[in-house]
């Protein structure tokens, strides 16, 4: 049963997120592309906190213009399990981005991240091995473009029924972000949507318990510091730790 929202709230935000969209081009410069990103990303986790699905969408594809980045889900051969004899067809994701699409932002390097806890199965993989690694490019996103690509997957989640296609999608987009670590709060979310995918999975229910004990766990540690936690932290919608 979805929860409900304060109208006064939700109304209130929904007219601040109104006023700044109609201001965007005076607020941000052609040169602060990716604070335009970070924007329309919180503004797309507010409609979705409110079930303003449309509006959401339209966010989230914006987004996805500013920074120049077209998202698809693809086929690729490959296998999953340790002794499967003939390649499969897999479900992958594909980022292309444009030309020009580069987001000029201020990057620190790569952050510690959490822990990546690997699959102890005796049959299932720990990671997809393609027949052709070469056939997908992997493009090397910075961490606003994998907060980006993280939200993308949050909205197609909610937006698509609980069932067996979507959690492949999700873990599709998953895969893709964990395959090059680089923001505390993107890995974060990109594990705990894994743990929330696999818990239903009899042969990954234990990774996934283990791993969200493990997100829990870095809440203690005093590394890394809080302003490489906070950086992204609105734009990722992280939960809080008791939830």
């Amino acid at each position: 049963m979805e929860e409900s929202r304060l109208p006064t709230l939700q109304n209130l935000a929904l007219k601040y997120i109104q006023d700044v969209t109609s201001k965007e081009e005076v607020l941000f410069s052609d040169s602060c592309r990716w604070l335009q990103v970070l924007y329309q990303l919180e503004a797309g986790y507010t409609c979705l906190h409110y079930y303003q699905y449309k509006a959401a969408q339209e966010h989230f594809s914006t987004a996805a213009k500013l920074a120049g980045l077209q998202v698809q889900l693809t086929g690729a051969l490959g296998k999953r399990t340790r002794f499967q004899q003939g390649d499969k067809a897999q479900l992958v994701l594909q980022v292309h981005r444009e030309a020009d699409g580069q987001l000029e932002q201020p990057e620190e390097g790569v952050a510690v991240t959490p822990k990546d806890v690997a699959l102890d199965d005796d049959t299932v993989l720990n990671k997809m091995k393609l027949t052709d690694p070469d056939q997908l490019q992997v493009v090397d996103l910075s961490s606003v473009e994998q907060a980006l690509v993280l939200g993308l997957c949050i909205n197609r989640k909610r937006n698509s029924p609980k069932d067996k296609l979507t959690e492949e999608e999700v873990l599709a987009y998953v895969y893709y972000l964990l395959g090059q670590p680089r923001d505390w709060s993107v890995q974060t979310g990109a594990l705990l949507l894994r743990c929330r995918e696999e818990k239903e999975s009899s042969r990954r229910v234990e990774r996934s318990m283990m791993q969200l004990q493990s997100l829990v766990d870095q809440c203690k540690v005093p590394t890394p510091p809080a302003r490489v936690r906070l950086g992204l932290m609105y734009s990722v919608a992280l939960p809080p730790r008791w939830i």
